[in-house]
């Protein structure tokens, strides 16, 4: 089984144009297969669940990944890259660490170039917003955007 593997986050692959459309069309045909094998919603108990959306891409970028599926890719651990990703903090009471100024920080206390997942942590995203955002969207919209998927809008 896959329970000996570390899961690696789908939301924060990065490659060449070639690589990345590689991996755009290995992920659309595991995601047909998945249609295929799985054509209705499934019940469970009093639930219906279809398996094939709803952070599915996860599993599909996961077997894919650890099955050898993407010649040349490599994964580099959280925090140690371009990318700290920190959804799965708060299940494991983990906090942020921040420097001085406000920016996130690594295990190493190197400043983080980018944040995947930040929704948790309103105080990180205040900080994102006063330093970076305050004349090009308003705040409400901003925070909303972080936590419910709403639309950018620089009037309000």
């Amino acid at each position: 089984g896959f329970n000996k593997y570390w899961v690696i986050c789908s939301g924060t692959t990065m490659g060449s144009r070639a690589g990345l459309l590689e991996y755009l069309l290995r992920m659309q045909a595991e995601a047909m297969l998945c249609r295929q094998r799985h054509p209705k919603p499934l019940r469970r108990g009093r639930l219906t669940v279809d398996v094939c959306i709803g952070g599915a891409d996860q599993g599909f970028h996961n077997v894919l990944y650890y099955r050898n599926q993407f010649p040349g890719a490599h994964v580099v651990p959280n925090g140690e890259g371009q990318v700290y990703t920190v959804g799965i903090f708060p299940k494991f009471h983990l906090t942020l660490k921040q420097d001085q100024e406000g920016f996130v920080i690594n295990a190493e206390g190197k400043r983080v170039p980018v944040i995947h997942q930040s929704d948790e942590f309103p105080h990180i995203n205040n900080f994102i917003y006063n330093r970076y955002l305050t004349k090009e969207i308003t705040k409400i919209n901003f925070i909303n955007s972080m936590t419910r998927g709403a639309r950018f809008s620089n009037t309000g």
